[in-house]
């Protein structure tokens, strides 16, 4: 039955909120998937560095679009098409909003 799947292979760079994570990085889904495929694929290719969060954590921008994201851009949404057309030079933008530790205290 995968034999018989196409197999299209986006682009993406990661961000840890604002800080850029190495180099742009390709992933393999079906032809014709959604965003919510993609971001699964993406925390399974980043598993380590994407330890602490689950792939519906992820946001999802067009190529092109400049980290910090400016005010009011929406990401693109899980019921959404993977973009065709990225490369290595006009990757994704996927973004892991950086976690807030939880302070631990004590009570007196």
């Amino acid at each position: 039955m995968f034999s018989e799947c196409v197999w299209w292979k986006p682009w993406f760079e990661l961000f840890m909120g604002d800080e850029k994570l190495g180099s742009s990085e390709i992933v393999e889904v079906p032809d014709g998937s959604y965003i919510t495929h993609f971001r699964k694929a993406v925390k399974e290719a980043c598993k380590r560095k994407l330890t602490d969060y689950d792939a519906n954590d992820l946001y999802v921008y067009p190529s092109g679009t400049v980290v910090p994201v400016e005010s009011g851009t929406l990401p693109i949404g899980s019921g959404k098409p993977v973009p065709t057309g990225t490369t290595d030079e006009k990757p994704l933008v996927v973004i892991a909003p950086q976690q807030q530790r939880q302070q631990i205290g004590t009570c007196l």
